[in-house]
């Protein structure tokens, strides 16, 4: 994965920050949150360490299922004991995840009192 510039990428990953764009973006501006691309230049993600796990707080683009292995190879090089993320759609998600060797575990689900509930999944690093 190679950083990129967010103000590149902000409107490809729009429909990933939903409610939270505002967030993100003062997250990014800090230094706290940094965006990054992958080596086929197809995905993006937006992550933020917390502890010993990394964040993936919005990604967008196409083909996760060929870049998963790419996101857990960078957590491990960057010393992160386990990934975490956050989505509403599942579904979405799933054959990328699926692509993964380590499966992902649901450690939480927040009831929405409108929308969709919101799933919390953690990837635990070997």
């Amino acid at each position: 994965m190679t950083p990129i510039n967010f103000e590149q990428v902000k409107d490809r990953l729009a429909p990933a920050m939903k409610g939270g764009a505002g967030q993100i973006k003062r997250e990014i501006k800090r230094g706290v949150a940094m965006c990054y691309q992958t080596s086929n230049g197809k995905v993006f993600a937006i992550v933020r360490p917390e502890g010993q796990e990394l964040v993936f707080v919005a990604v967008a683009g196409a083909g996760l299922a060929h870049v998963a292995h790419e996101f857990v190879f960078f957590a491990k090089m960057k010393g992160f004991k386990s990934i975490r993320y956050h989505t509403k759609n599942p579904h979405f998600l799933a054959k990328g995840v699926n692509a993964l060797s380590v499966k992902p575990q649901l450690i939480e689900v927040r009831n929405a009192m409108f929308g969709n509930n919101e799933y919390i999944y953690r990837i635990k690093i070997q």
